[in-house]
């Protein structure tokens, strides 16, 4: 089962980072944007689910680099944040 663990929005709530925990218990993100002609509902800009991590914190490691606004949005996510895996 796929979970969002994660949704960041920058300041001005048009743009949002979604940290999703995937079935395997890796973690990927995604980037997406709200405009108004797209009457309120959330766009794919950028998928980066191609790459898996191990964790959120990795996740994160690699969206902030990719993301100009996500480090001033959200500094460092909590570990309390990572579901733990019921193995």
């Amino acid at each position: 089962m796929k979970l969002v663990i994660l949704s960041v929005e920058d300041e001005h709530r048009e743009r949002c980072v979604d940290f999703v925990h995937q079935a395997d218990g890796s973690c990927v993100y995604r980037l997406y944007r709200k405009e108004p002609e797209d009457h309120g509902r959330w766009s794919l800009v950028a998928d980066y689910a191609a790459v898996t991590f191990a964790d959120l914190e990795s996740a994160y490691i690699s969206a902030r680099s990719r993301i100009p606004w996500l480090p001033e949005a959200l500094p460092c996510p909590a570990r309390s944040q990572v579901p733990k895996s019921s193995g």
